[in-house]
């Protein structure tokens, strides 16, 4: 006969088995699970880091300019986020250029030139902190944003991802991702796309480092194209008319013009423009007048980089209809000196602001020097000429008076 205590244990034990079988199976099952989605996370960050890799790789070994560069930068940011609405934007003085610009999908025109001299904004404040900043949604985190953004859009994005590009200690420009919509961008983007910002940031240094140089030499090698044909010239009139019309084709700045010192008055006269409708002598600038005369009063060179900015900017210049007036953001104003002697200034000015950074008022200013020495020398080619002229008509007298026996 059975007994009914032993069929009641040995239908426990059977239960407690089925359920650590269970169990068992349940933590296997869970254990591959685990593996099989930490594999899979793995293999999803070894792509991405072989994507960034190889992002990193073409802009660091690409020889572009910048313009080209920051289209790379862009394409290469295409494999990791959202690029519909992005901009890759750069540094330069007070002046924020945008060299690549996605909307809503459309790449826009540029570069695309910003005044930020007046440091408000969030473009200042991420240049100025060097932090990136993640907005998953400007309407909620409109109170708590380290800046107000600036929105030149009728349709203000959502959410955005600002990145700084940070060479050495140099903020040399953003990377920025926006949306329409809220939360499109996650700590994850910021973290991709940081990465990539690393590496575009050293290429974008060294492609500027390598333009300017290039741009300089280029540009200094013209200036002794020009020195040598305003050299060969000895009518200083002609000297005025190459220095503007050469300096202007070269360079693409305009107005350019040259004053020269009226010995009376003091007073900087126009001797010649690249404006054909500003001809010579048609205007007069006191010492105390415009970047001009006050160049040529402190013996200096005057730059200004916004003439919004300057009091001293002179507007318009008299021509054969009446004033001649510049859309002029930028001018340069270099005295002609010699021997301590101002001859003239040659003034150039540009419809874009930051345009004579340092390495352009290194160039004009060795122009400069070239022109006042070649005026120089042509003024005392032309005094010699003429005291050559006096001394030979004072001897063809004596010699005539020398002749004759005529009082008379």
């Amino acid at each position: 006969m059975t007994n009914p205590l032993l069929q009641q244990t040995d239908g426990f034990w059977s239960s407690i088995s089925l359920l650590i079988l269970l169990l068992a199976v349940l933590a296997t099952t869970l254990i591959l699970w685990r593996r099989y989605f930490s594999r899979r996370i793995l293999m999803r960050r070894v792509a991405e880091l072989e994507a960034l890799s190889a992002a990193g790789r073409a802009i660091v070994a690409s020889e572009l300019d910048v313009t080209a560069l920051a289209d790379l930068i862009a394409a290469e940011a295409a494999k990791i986020i959202d690029t519909a609405n992005f901009q890759v934007g750069l540094f330069a003085d007070d002046v924020y250029r945008i060299l690549f610009w996605n909307t809503n999908g459309e790449q826009q025109e540029t570069p695309q030139i910003f005044d930020i001299s007046d440091g408000r904004g969030l473009i200042n404040w991420m240049l100025r902190t060097q932090k990136p900043l993640l907005v998953r949604d400007f309407e909620r985190e409109m109170a708590d944003l380290p800046a107000r953004p600036r929105y030149i859009s009728p349709s203000p994005p959502r959410s955005g991802l600002f990145i700084p590009l940070i060479s050495g200690d140099q903020t040399v420009g953003i990377l920025a991702a926006q949306s329409l919509q809220p939360d499109s961008f996650q700590e994850e983007d910021m973290r991709r796309l940081m990465i990539l910002a690393n590496q575009s940031a050293a290429a974008i240094a060294n492609a500027q480092l390598y333009e300017q140089e290039r741009m300089r030499a280029a540009h200094l090698e013209l200036v002794g194209q020009i020195a040598r044909q305003v050299n060969a010239v000895q009518d200083h009139e002609e000297i005025f008319d190459q220095v503007v019309t050469l300096t202007h084709s070269t360079f693409g700045f305009h107005p350019v013009s040259i004053f020269g010192i009226d010995s009376q008055s003091g007073e900087v006269i126009l001797q010649a423009s690249s404006d054909p409708n500003v001809p010579p002598n048609s205007a007069r600038i006191a010492l105390d007048q415009g970047l001009v005369g006050a160049a040529a009063a402190a013996k200096e060179t005057i730059v200004t980089n916004n003439t919004a900015d300057d009091e001293r900017f002179v507007r318009a210049l008299d021509g054969d209809h009446g004033a001649v007036g510049y859309d002029s953001l930028s001018e340069i104003a270099i005295p002609l000196i010699v021997d301590d002697r101002v001859l003239g200034v040659l003034d150039v000015q540009s419809d874009v602001p930051g345009a004579f950074k340092e390495g352009e008022k290194t160039v004009l200013e060795a122009l400069a020097a070239e022109v006042a020495s070649a005026i120089h020398k042509a003024r005392q080619s032309a005094w010699q000429q003429r005291v050559a002229w006096i001394s030979t008509a004072q001897l063809q007298v004596a010699e005539a008076i020398s002749r004759s026996d005529d009082l008379d």
